[in-house]
């Protein structure tokens, strides 16, 4: 166990496994729970969502400044497939969208409506937990090469 970890590999893929981990456990979280965190510029919102499996980015825009009646505060809260469904088609029924592009989870769109800009972004958790679950078994479990 002394020698097991010399070498950069098995230390990088040791890391690797812990972001792995974490991300895991968010991803079963937003299953369950949604979390939101909102960040308000002069003239933007930007919204960061932990949601039905998947991390989400939004930027909402108004030219003229953000309207006092869409300040949103960070918040957690129950969160369920069929409503994430009923939020993304009501909030894209009064917006002209420019662009939409989703499959298997991800899904990046961009819009306008009555003087705001809506840029938005969905990244299923398992498209980072794979990868870096493989990453680090490889880095992990690959035997270290002979020295010469």
């Amino acid at each position: 166990m002394h020698t097991f970890f010399h070498g950069w590999r098995r230390k990088t893929g040791v890391v690797t496994l812990v972001m792995a981990l974490i991300l895991m456990a968010a991803w079963v979280r937003s299953l369950m729970m949604c979390d939101t965190i909102v960040v308000p510029r002069r003239d933007t919102l930007q919204v960061v969502q932990s949601f039905v499996g998947t991390v989400r980015w939004g930027r909402h825009s108004w030219p003229g400044g953000v309207p006092d009646a869409v300040q949103m505060p960070s918040t957690t809260g129950m969160s369920s497939k069929l409503l994430d469904e009923q939020i993304a088609e009501s909030f894209w029924k009064h917006r002209t969208i420019e662009w939409r592009w989703g499959w298997a989870g991800f899904d990046f769109a961009a819009g306008d409506s009555a003087g705001e800009r809506v840029e938005r972004w969905a990244i299923p958790y398992w498209s980072l937990v794979i990868p870096l679950t493989l990453l680090s078994a490889c880095l992990i479990l690959r035997k270290p090469r002979k020295r010469a």
